[in-house]
């Protein structure tokens, strides 16, 4: 809202199922893209993640991203952002402020919510 600019969302799955809380799984891509904005929109296209971890999903969205029916014939150019760079990302983003020595696990601030059950949410909310 602060930059007046059209947002898309893609939604990227990776780390899901039993014992992978802490292992990034195989991508999933939604179907399509959420957005309002129009074609020509998709010119110049800022990628945001939060965290660079290996690189993976951002490689693999910016190659989903060139190759999406819609919006592929538009798109010229595309940057990336995140907030963290962990130490054994192979992927190098256009901006990010905190480039990590290390691969320490990030505790996200919603995270503490993940376990927890819609009634367990609003009775801490109370």
């Amino acid at each position: 809202r602060i930059l007046k600019l059209p947002i898309a969302y893609i939604v990227i799955q990776s780390y899901s199922g039993e014992g992978m809380e802490d292992k990034q799984g195989q991508l999933m891509f939604a179907r399509d893209i959420s957005s309002l904005a129009e074609d020509k929109d998709f010119d110049r296209v800022l990628l945001i993640d939060d965290l660079s971890d290996t690189g993976l999903t951002l490689n693999k969205s910016i190659e989903w991203l060139k190759n999406y029916g819609p919006t592929k014939n538009f798109i010229n150019q595309v940057k990336t952002a995140c907030l963290w760079k962990k130490k054994s990302s192979t992927f190098e983003p256009d901006f990010c402020p905190v480039i990590l020595d290390h691969d320490p696990w990030i505790v996200q601030p919603t995270e503490h919510y993940e376990e927890l059950s819609i009634e367990e949410i609003i009775k801490r909310n109370q």
